[in-house]
């Protein structure tokens, strides 16, 4: 409904009618309508097809968290059905424009077809980190960090291996007891961050991209590293850590603190870490 003044328009879509001020009703041809509905299922189906390529490929991982995969999967099936409910309905107006609806159609389905092998764009913020990390360890201390399970925390030898697994958790528990924890050597990867405005001289943050719900709330997430000596390092390029945890007056609280004993080149790691397990 469109308003002009004092009159009013309204359009029914699968009517045909149109509706003036002044009371005076004009027809509009159904193939108007129908054409509008076939469009507007095509559109639908297209969209469906998007959504159900990212859940069955895994690719909808670079956009939200993955427990709101089943949304966008029931979401590609009412927008399935909405779209053949459109299509179906101007089947009256559907054989007269067989030919010109199917070239829609294929074209919208050599669109989504790319999405079905996985070749969707990449979250901008994944790309961001640096291209140079080609050059990295592949396994960084003799570590093989992404193939470990658990928290990483072993209290028997009081050390700390950190990896996308257990990132956002075991983080989350060093610093909330981080008396605990003091002199634990630790091992991480990630890229180097100095979003912390806390942090002073060559000390940068080993972080990952944290993701609560979708693309658009990612932050760097990890945990200081206090550097010693002169040499800096670029932003997002990726590095393995050792150091020692320390305990020490961060943003007006008691957290840890990393005493870096050795950095090393890492290679890049896609994807993000989330807060649970």
């Amino acid at each position: 409904m469109a308003a002009f003044g004092d009159n009013l328009l309204y359009v029914r879509l699968y009517g045909g009618d149109v509706r003036f001020g002044g009371g005076r009703w004009m027809a509009v041809k159904p193939a108007f309508s129908g054409r509008l509905s076939v469009f507007e299922g095509l559109g639908l189906l297209f969209l469906s097809f998007v959504l159900a390529a990212l859940v069955v490929t895994g690719r909808y991982g670079a956009f939200i968290i993955p427990p709101l995969a089943p949304f966008i999967g029931v979401s590609a099936a009412v927008f399935f059905i909405w779209g053949l409910t459109d299509i179906v309905r101007a089947r009256s107006l559907y054989r007269r424009i067989y030919t010109p609806v199917a070239g829609v159609f294929v074209i919208a389905l050599l669109f989504a077809f790319p999405a079905f092998f996985g070749i969707v764009p990449k979250a901008p913020a994944i790309a961001a980190a640096s291209d140079t990390d080609a050059t990295g360890e592949e396994r960084p201390f003799g570590i093989d960090f992404e193939n470990r399970e658990g928290d990483g925390i072993n209290t028997k030898e009081k050390r700390i291996i950190l990896n996308t697994k257990n990132w956002y958790r075991t983080i989350f528990e060093i610093t909330k007891h981080n008396k605990d924890y003091e002199g634990y050597d630790i091992y991480l990867e990630g890229f180097v961050s100095y979003h912390d405005d806390e942090l002073t001289g060559n000390d940068f943050t080993p972080s990952r991209y944290l993701m609560i719900c979708c693309v658009n709330d990612m932050s760097p997430f990890g945990i200081g590293c206090n550097v010693q000596g002169a040499r800096h390092y670029p932003e997002y390029t990726w590095v393995a850590v050792k150091g020692k945890i320390k305990s020490s007056t961060y943003h007006g609280m008691n957290r840890p603190l990393i005493d870096v004993e050795e950095v090393r080149p890492a290679g890049k790691i896609e994807g993000y870490v989330y807060p649970y397990k």
